[in-house]
């Protein structure tokens, strides 16, 4: 075996080994609780992307070519969400399986390569197997300590809806999806009844197949959107759904020169902090509902100006009061695109038909979103080129609803 691929097999090794070992921390959450959980998910999340790299800590176990933020940053990230979003044990228990399933069936398939799964040419169904039953095992074990009975099936559920979210052919890292699909299997068996029973789900599941079917969304972004709007509706009914079907019908119209299906990575850095707010909604948090009309406000008045300002202004400058500009530069506005944008924040909490206080805390926090979102934009996308603007579409939706929780309570 040559000297690169040794080291490659053993950074592998220890990289697996400190994934799967980080999961016992999910043990901590039950004397910890969700603030001091979520600390210290936010301390490995600033080590993994900000301080290793920095200091060269963590040369033994990142792999080569690996950015800032791959699988080592996106692991405390999802465990960041999970503890924020989530009930507690439904956080503790997706967590176990995102520590279990994902090392586990990668590298029992490194070491069983054949046969493969139906869907997907590089991952082994013999791994897939076992990192089903290794994340079920974990997720029964965390949730029987959280004090959940019985544990069995819904261990079961999260094991296998995490198993298969590692080997779905979507590119990327895998740690958001595996935590985020594990924690909706949970909540499916632990959470409350849905907000207006199961008829809003079954809208979901008839949009997400439309979806598809016109070609405006891509198979990942089809699971991606199906599981959105599963949440939605999950922690807040129809209500949620005419709020997000207001982003979704508004976003489509003005940007109907796009012909590009929508992919995962799309819909999630769109709309997944929405659906992470419904089902803390769903949990009982009170601030799910203004988080998530904000998220979804931000969303839609960056959309709208975005679109509005590139079609009808006609001199853009840099965050609106710098120096002219290129029309569709980063960081570019216009008078008339800021301004169908603030009226653009308006429509989601209309939708809602959400009461005086909170709309106006959802349409301001919109706003500023949709401004945040043009001055990430401008520091970003230069540096992470097409994700950029995903990466600044996820942090300006965070920034709204975070405006809105605090505006509103």
């Amino acid at each position: 075996m040559s000297g690169p691929a040794h080291l490659s097999n053993r950074n592998d090794d220890l990289r697996r080994a400190i994934h799967f070992l980080a999961g016992g921390c999910a043990l901590l959450l039950r004397p910890l609780g969700p603030w001091w959980g979520a600390v210290l998910a936010a301390a490995a999340l600033l080590y993994n992307a900000v301080a290793a790299p920095g200091l060269g800590l963590d040369r033994a176990y990142r792999r080569e070519g690996e950015g800032r933020w791959g699988g080592l940053s996106t692991y405390p990230l999802a465990v960041l969400l999970l503890v924020l979003f989530a009930p507690l044990d439904v956080a503790a228990g997706a967590w176990a399986v995102l520590a279990a399933a994902d090392p586990i069936a990668a590298a029992v398939g490194s070491r069983f390569p054949r046969p493969r799964v139906p869907w997907h040419d590089r991952k082994s169904l013999v791994g897939t197997l076992v990192g089903a039953a290794a994340g079920t095992l974990a997720c029964f074990g965390v949730l029987r300590w959280m004090g959940v009975a019985p544990a069995f099936l819904p261990a079961l559920a999260a094991g296998c809806a995490g198993a298969l979210a590692e080997a779905l052919p979507v590119r990327g890292d895998d740690n958001l999806r595996v935590a985020g699909c594990a924690a909706l299997a949970l909540a499916a068996w632990l959470a409350p009844p849905p907000a207006d029973g199961w008829l809003p789900l079954l809208v979901v599941a008839a949009c997400a197949a439309g979806a598809f079917l016109t070609g405006a969304t891509l198979p990942s972004g089809t699971w991606a959107g199906a599981a959105v709007g599963t949440a939605v509706a999950w922690g807040l009914g129809w209500r949620g759904i005419a709020m997000l079907a207001t982003l979704l019908v508004v976003g489509t119209v003005v940007t109907a020169r796009e012909r590009r299906g929508r992919g995962a990575l799309q819909v999630v850095c769109n709309g997944g902090v929405a659906a992470a707010a419904a089902l803390a909604a769903a949990g009982g948090h009170a601030w799910g509902p203004a988080a998530f009309a904000g998220a979804l406000s931000a969303a839609l008045s960056d959309t709208v100006a975005g679109e509005v300002g590139q079609r009808f202004g006609r001199r853009p400058r840099v965050l609106l009061f710098g120096p002219p500009c290129p029309p569709g530069l980063d960081g570019g506005m216009t008078w008339i695109g800021t301004a169908a944008g603030a009226v653009a924040a308006l429509l989601v909490p209309a939708a809602g038909a959400l009461p005086g206080t909170l709309f106006v805390a959802v349409a301001g926090a919109g706003l500023l979103g949709n401004l945040a979102d043009s001055a990430l934009g401008l520091w970003l996308q230069p540096r992470l080129g097409r994700l950029g603007n995903d990466w600044t579409n996820l942090l300006a939706t965070t920034i709204g609803a975070a405006a809105a929780a605090a505006l509103a309570t």
